[in-house]
């Protein structure tokens, strides 16, 4: 036993000793953390964590010269040292080429730098916590810092970048301990100014863009303990978020044991189920406006949400914090190539994942016809044109086909990398299939920015924004008119199905229009092959279908202009354009409500009331 082990079993209580049995970094002691807080009585793990904190400060004021770091520190084994004089020399022998045009020999030195950089974060990473090295030992316990600027710190820049985040072809091979050269030092410069005003610009950024997500989940609050009618979503069992989603029914572990209907999920259930599972979510929630306690899920204290809990707000600050903080982050990269930027493009990328300009950069090729795929062809000016069912889609040069000729494709389905455009989803696969893969894609760009957040979280926040369609019948329909947008959970809920729809095996439905919600999929969702497999998958064997679409079509708002399409007057004018969201509703005779789900028409008529005027409901027409 080690002396700090031996202090902190004075510390801890006793059924807690077997989480400090192995290293404790930043990931064990989180574990030890999060086992307390749900475990323990709030005010014991108050004390607990004092006492903790003072005992670390007293560590870190004794033994803090002790510990501290050193210009040694900065040194290269041999193993790092061979390796930069190799990379140096291959850079050098393409930098001396002969016959090689100036954008070749760059493209080149970039390319085996970069092909180089992460065996090399590797090895400093093994080399420096096997040599007790202060700064290996920090990195490597998650103290503080990552491997890249630990490379950074004792290795080199290697790759900077300019003002416009491209690569400059001029390695840095030696690190600042070291000594830099003039030209090492100035072309690390430009990513170094880069970074810092990228800083200045990412806390308005961020501001901006969180005040355009917090618009369509101010409306999921908590309106019930249960909606009473919530439909399955299917998850993949082995998914660790999971972890405080309800079970949908009675479900059977791989154990033999039955974990009844609405069972909260825990990390132990968890590694007892296999396969698809259909479990609770914010997404297929039966409320009309808000959410459900049992469809929201479990909150970090282990217990459901209270009726009035504002989850959906609770959700996006989660992730939107993490977002603002990855982007001020970004001047630790300290402007090179493989970091610089990666904020920023985290930022600008979930941006433009929710506001869908019409210059979608990066933008993955979405079908919008059934067909085969055919044989690419390629275009004059770079890239590919993409048959498909008799039409020809254009795929840029920088984007990787996900089909191949002879595929048989959907519309709406996405047949390249790069970001889905939810607009063109959601106009094509409906509400539902909209919110699944909308869960899908943010969950994975969130990854990549480093503001991973639960998938509950998400689900919340694609309930709220992909919620829109829009009356299509001429004679409007049910005290909406011809073009009007409406909320699709209020919609579903007061939908009644037409009289002409009729009850078919799924294998007979293809080509028709669902006309009651199942699973994930919502009303006038398109029957299609793909859809008919879910449902099988699923055992689902008849569905009530119509051969028409409903009076109505899906419709996705941007988070900028989400907002101003609200059907309250008083939370549209809480977005952009208020002079045209004002005549608009004015023009509609549109109303608001005190009791709304949206916090802006409670905050305004709150006031209302305390000057002597109307409460429960305020017409624009009057």
């Amino acid at each position: 036993m080690t002396p700090g082990r031996y202090f902190l079993r004075k510390i801890l209580p006793p059924q807690y000793y077997e989480l400090l049995d192995g290293p404790l970094d930043k990931k064990s002691a989180g574990v030890l953390f999060t086992k307390m807080a749900k475990e323990m009585d709030p005010d014991e793990y108050a004390r607990v964590i004092k006492v903790l904190n003072n005992f670390g400060n007293k560590v870190a004021n004794e033994y803090g010269g002790v510990a501290s770091v050193h210009l040694r520190d900065l040194r290269l084994t041999p193993r790092l040292q061979k390796m930069r004089r190799d990379l140096e020399a291959t850079v050098q022998k393409i930098a001396q080429t002969k016959g090689l045009s100036a954008p070749a020999r760059n493209r080149l030195i970039i390319e085996q730098v970069q092909k180089a950089t992460p065996e090399i974060d590797k090895a400093v990473m093994e080399e420096l916590k096997q040599s007790d090295n202060s700064f290996g030992l920090m990195v490597g316990a998650g103290i503080k810092g990552k491997p890249q600027q630990l490379r950074q710190l004792v290795f080199g820049d290697l790759l900077s970048v300019d003002s416009n985040f491209k690569p400059i072809p001029y390695p840095t091979f030696r690190s600042y301990g070291e000594g830099v050269t003039p030209m090492q030092f100035v072309a690390a410069s430009h990513g170094g100014r880069q970074g810092y005003i990228g800083v200045q610009k990412a806390t308005a950024d961020a501001g901006y863009f969180s005040k355009q997500v917090r618009q369509p989940v101010s409306r999921q609050r908590v309106m019930s303990d249960d909606c009473g009618h919530a439909r399955p979503y299917m998850v993949n069992a082995d998914d660790t978020d999971n972890v405080g989603s309800l079970l949908y029914a009675d479900t059977r572990g791989k154990s033999g044991k039955v974990y009844k209907k609405d069972t909260p999920i825990t990390p132990e259930i968890l590694r007892d189920l296999n396969g698809k599972i259909a479990v609770r979510s914010a997404t297929t929630c039966g409320e009309g406006d808000g959410v459900c306690a049992k469809c929201a899920g479990i909150k970090e204290d282990n217990k459901l949400p209270d009726i009035g809990d504002e989850i959906g707000l609770n959700a996006a600050n989660d992730w939107l914090q993490r977002l603002a903080q990855a982007g001020l982050g970004s001047k630790h990269g300290g402007g090179e190539a493989s970091t610089a930027g990666n904020a920023k493009r985290g930022l600008a990328a979930v941006d433009q994942f929710m506001n869908m300009p019409e210059t979608f950069v990066g933008g993955a090729v979405i079908a919008d016809v059934d067909g085969t795929v055919g044989e690419p062809l390629k275009a004059p000016q770079g890239g590919w044109y993409l048959p498909v069912g008799g039409e020809s889609l254009y795929v840029p040069a920088d984007r990787k086909l996900l089909v191949k000729k002879g595929d048989k494709v959907e519309s709406g389905d996405i047949l390249t990398d790069g970001m889905p455009n939810m607009r063109e989803i959601v106009e094509e696969k409906g509400i539902g299939e909209g919110r699944r893969l909308f869960v899908d894609s943010l969950r994975t760009l969130l990854q990549e920015s480093g503001a991973a957040t639960q998938r509950k979280n998400i689900e919340a926040l694609a309930r709220g924004f992909i919620n829109r369609v829009q009356i299509t019948d001429p004679d409007g329909y049910d005290g909406w008119i011809v073009g009007d947008i409406a909320d699709y959970n209020v919609l579903e809920k007061r939908y009644k199905p037409r009289k002409d729809s009729r009850e078919q095996y799924i294998t007979d439905a293809e080509g028709k229009y669902l006309e009651t919600p199942t699973l994930h999929y919502s009303i006038g969702t398109r029957i299609t092959p793909s859809v008919i497999q879910n449902l099988q998958k699923a055992n689902v064997r008849k569905i009530l279908v119509n051969e028409n679409p409903p009076p109505f079509k899906p419709y996705q708002s941007s988070a900028r202009a989400f907002a101003e399409d609200d059907e309250d007057w008083l939370a549209a004018l809480g977005g952009e354009g208020l002079t045209r969201s004002f005549i608009e509703h004015v023009e509609r005779g549109a109303d608001t409500d005190p009791n709304s789900t949206s916090y802006y028409p409670r905050i305004a008529l709150m006031n209302a009331h305390q000057l002597g005027g109307k409460t429960n409901e305020l017409r624009l027409a009057d």
